[in-house]
């Protein structure tokens, strides 16, 4: 591919046509949204997991990869501070992927939508030479309480869910020796993450966060698209970053710094937002209560549309060359 992924993207956007009037938010925010005439929007989101880019079948087994299927497109909802309702799912399956390891996948996405209410509503099958999962979403989320990218000032506060590079962490421990048991939860971040739909919809109902986004294709970059979208800059401070115990062991395991996989790892679905510093306290407590996990701020949002930077305790800039997670990148595939 001559072209990366967002490159693409926007090359696709000068081919659209214009919006209805309906459609509230289109292409550029984590979903579109339309308005549903009754003080709600409903939003819309699809992704899809590709055998040998987002997994490996020897290293997941099909129910697993039917919940992690339901996890990357719930987080788009999640980002949003929407409810996930409905869902469509089409599956190419190659042959050998037999009835009973298709039932388990189904199985696999019918419980991890279900925890938050939601089902699937249809879909289509087809044979083909590779597993492709795919899955369109839709949420509501009243119209009030909707967070997208583009609500970001000068001076507030950005905040993350959870740890993000864990699931770099736990891709990199399994290709450096094929152990799936050693660094467990790790390997469990990168083969079923979690979406954060309860605190998703908890900072929307706080209604003190500025902007928010999931964090599908690294710290750095996702932040670079939130900056963007609302016309800022960011400086982060890796001293304040919650690495954790197992991400500290396997980067002295596989010699890779872990902040590596913190600001550049992808795939982690962790909510990364914004909110004025008077605000941060609460909203922070808001978030980790509705997930039970932790919450850190990890910098300021600054001036420079679009402008992310990355300095150490000392003040040093370390804003790696890294841009994270790209679908058409060669380094980006499971090996």
């Amino acid at each position: 591919m001559a072209t990366g992924e967002f490159d693409l993207i926007r090359r696709f956007r000068d081919l659209l046509p214009g919006p209805p009037g309906d459609l509230v938010i289109g292409p550029g925010d984590d979903c579109a949204a339309f308005d549903g005439g009754d003080g709600r929007l409903w939003l819309m989101t699809c992704d899809a997991l590709v055998d040998g880019r987002h997994f490996r079948l020897d290293r997941i087994d099909p129910e697993a990869l039917g919940r992690r299927l339901a996890a990357v497109n719930l987080s788009d909802i999640a980002a949003m501070g929407g409810t996930p309702r409905f869902a469509l799912v089409s599956l190419v399956l190659p042959a050998g992927f037999d009835e009973e390891a298709s039932e388990a996948l189904v199985r696999g996405v019918s419980s991890e939508l279900g925890r938050y209410g939601a089902c699937i509503a249809g879909g289509n099958l087809s044979g083909g030479d590779e597993l492709v999962a795919d899955m369109t979403l839709v949420g509501e989320v009243p119209s009030e309480q909707v967070i997208r990218r583009t609500g970001a000032q000068p001076g507030d506060s950005i905040l993350v869910t959870g740890r993000p590079g864990s699931s770099a962490a736990g891709l990199a421990v399994m290709a450096y020796d094929g152990d799936t048991t050693r660094f467990a939860d790790l390997v469990q971040a990168h083969s079923e993450p979690q979406a954060r739909v309860e605190a998703g919809r908890a900072i929307a109902v706080s209604g003190l966060a500025t902007a928010m986004i999931d964090l599908s294709d690294g710290l750095m970059a996702d932040l670079g698209h939130l900056c963007t979208a609302s016309g800022v800059g960011a400086e982060i401070r890796t001293n304040a970053m919650d690495l954790g115990e197992s991400l500290q062991e396997a980067g002295s395991f596989t010699g890779i710094d872990p902040l590596r996989w913190v600001l550049s790892g992808g795939e982690d679905y962790e909510l990364l937002f914004t909110a004025p510093p008077e605000a941060v306290e609460e909203l922070a407590a808001i978030a980790a209560k509705a997930e039970e996990c932790p919450v850190t701020v990890i910098g300021t949002i600054a001036e420079g549309a679009g402008e992310v930077r990355c300095f150490n305790e000392g003040g040093a800039d370390v804003t790696p060359d890294d841009g994270g997670w790209d679908h058409f990148g060669s380094d980006n595939q499971e090996t």
